[in-house]
């Protein structure tokens, strides 16, 4: 038995931090499946196989091997409807791909429409679908029903948690981040509209050519504004923020902000992800595996 990830986009298995993430070309469902996978690996006999879902063939699809979905929206449908019905896998869910918008929000109380529910089977059939957070799993299962689990966060790399631990403690500008991304989803234009309302001096973060130096700009600002326009799974961006002790000002659509650890900023956050979450999450994990 093997056990195959497959995503739609390739996961990093050198060092994040010198990644190129300029114009966002590695998200943070990327960098959290790449994480996840360094500390599942460390627990299995076998290395992981990794494959891109638009290279996924039926042949691929077998009753032996077990599977982990991230995201899958490459997958042809005739081997997904394969692998519904006859394998065995959990999906790592990082959206809400059940909804044929990809966004709940557009909907009254998150309910989606029957008409607008999607990929339906493949969740019922999952061993297990894993969500980011409480909120996440909470809308999932107000609209399909499945076996849903949760990782309660997201997963850093050691070489990630260092970094943000020695910059936790640089000096702060007065100024508030704000998330650069240009999808109208990501609020952006929400955010600005929050720091003028509250005459907040505020940059929007620009790209960055690597992780680190991604890192080290966030680290300096004082506060960070982030009102998306569907509901975040999780949200690295503001988990970083508060790793680093930059002040959070979120919608509560956020899945973090309903997290037990929100409260919880710099060192103290890091070493509840370190000790407590990542040990619990992967054990998890491990159970259908």
């Amino acid at each position: 038995m093997s056990i195959v990830f497959i995503s739609d986009f390739p996961t990093v298995e050198t060092d994040i931090l010198l990644q190129n993430v300029e114009d966002f070309k590695i998200g943070g469902a990327e960098q959290d499946d790449s994480a996840m996978l360094f500390y599942l690996s460390k627990e299995l006999d076998e290395p992981i196989i990794r494959k891109l879902s638009s290279n996924l063939t039926l042949e691929d699809i077998n009753t032996v091997d077990r599977y982990i979905l991230s995201n899958f929206t490459g997958i042809h449908p005739e081997v997904l409807n394969k692998m519904a019905l006859s394998a065995r896998y959990i999906i790592y869910e990082h959206d809400h791909k059940y909804c044929s918008t990809r966004n709940p929000a557009l909907f009254p109380k998150f309910k989606i429409p029957l008409e607008n529910i999607v990929n339906a089977l493949l969740y019922v059939k999952a061993d297990a679908v894993f969500c980011m957070t409480e909120k996440h799993k909470e809308i999932l299962t107000s609209n399909i029903y499945c076996n849903a689990e949760c990782i309660n966060g997201t997963f850093f790399f050691p070489s990630e948690l260092e970094l943000m631990g020695k910059l936790s403690d640089l000096p702060k500008n007065n100024k508030t981040a704000i998330y650069g991304h240009p999808h109208p989803w990501k609020g952006m234009k929400e955010s600005i509209d929050f720091c003028k309302t509250q005459s907040l001096d505020y940059e929007v973060l620009s790209a960055q050519p690597t992780r680190r130096k991604f890192l080290e700009n966030l680290a300096t600002y004082k506060s960070l504004a982030f009102f998306p326009n569907q509901p975040e799974t999780c949200c690295r961006f503001v988990v970083e923020a508060k790793m680093m002790n930059v002040d959070t000002k979120v919608s509560s659509i956020v899945g973090a902000t309903g997290e037990s650890w929100y409260p919880l900023n710099g060192s103290a956050l890091s070493q509840f992800f370190s000790t407590q979450l990542f040990p619990i999450s992967i054990e998890s994990l491990l159970k259908y595996l």
